[in-house]
């Protein structure tokens, strides 16, 4: 196993980590917001699919730029989840309406 490989493989980890931080969130004492929640779900989703297929087919032919690339981004959303503790309501700001002046 190269060290491209790795990589792809250690990205599948940290998209199976993101899913089980989003799917373990429990809302205990939080409001629920409809878009919020959509964008967990979807965030959730893309994730366990993008481990899967990176566990199970990974590339044969790998670039090491845009793999680097790929895994900068991963590990950016998994901070991201992991600084909100899977709570992406802290991420997003409240949608509040136009104020009428």
């Amino acid at each position: 196993m190269g060290f491209e490989e790795f990589i792809v493989y250690a990205r599948g980890l940290v998209y199976l980590a993101t899913f089980i931080l989003l799917a373990s969130f429990s809302g205990k004492g939080s409001r629920w917001r409809p878009m919020v929640s959509l964008f967990a779900v979807v965030l959730a989703g893309s994730s366990a699919a993008l481990a899967v297929y990176s566990f199970l087919s990974p590339p044969a032919v790998v670039y090491i730029v845009s793999t680097v690339l790929q895994t900068a981004y991963c590990l950016s959303v998994f901070g991201l989840v992991l600084g909100c503790r899977g709570n992406l309501a802290k991420i997003v700001p409240p949608f509040k309406g136009r104020a009428h002046v």
